[in-house]
């Protein structure tokens, strides 16, 4: 498969797994999840292994419920350093609130407050 079949066919996969987000289909999203993780490992670019994170973060905390998830805020976690390190600034404010949300959910209010707090304030800078 070329690359740009294959970026493709992982931008699709994406899409499939947020709109199985919305819908409520925990199962669907984890099946698109390890389809895409070994093809990430070997042929993926940054962008597409910080977008597994969100996803995967989000993903873990459907299935929960929204219960406490540490794993889902390593993934949050993973999503703003990779964030941060790429120096993409458009999604700064998305991934501090990703990461607030999770940690909301895992009860460490303090912490949420913070990565909130960021969200919003990089938010406001950016309109």
């Amino acid at each position: 498969m070329d690359h740009d079949v294959r970026r493709c066919w992982m931008q699709i996969l994406f899409e499939r797994i947020s709109t199985f987000y919305w819908l409520g289909q925990v199962t669907e999203m984890f099946s698109l999840i390890d389809q895409l993780r070994p093809a990430l490992e070997q042929y993926g670019a940054a962008d597409q292994e910080r977008r597994l994170h969100q996803l995967s973060a989000v993903a873990l905390l459907r299935q929960l419920r929204y219960g406490v998830s540490w794993e889902a805020v390593n993934h949050a976690s993973t999503f703003l350093q990779l964030t941060e390190t790429a120096g993409n600034i458009a999604e700064l404010p998305a991934a501090y609130f990703q990461l607030g949300f999770a940690l909301l959910w895992a009860n460490d209010l303090t912490s949420a407050e913070k990565e909130f707090g960021e969200a919003l304030l990089l938010a406001e800078r950016s309109a």
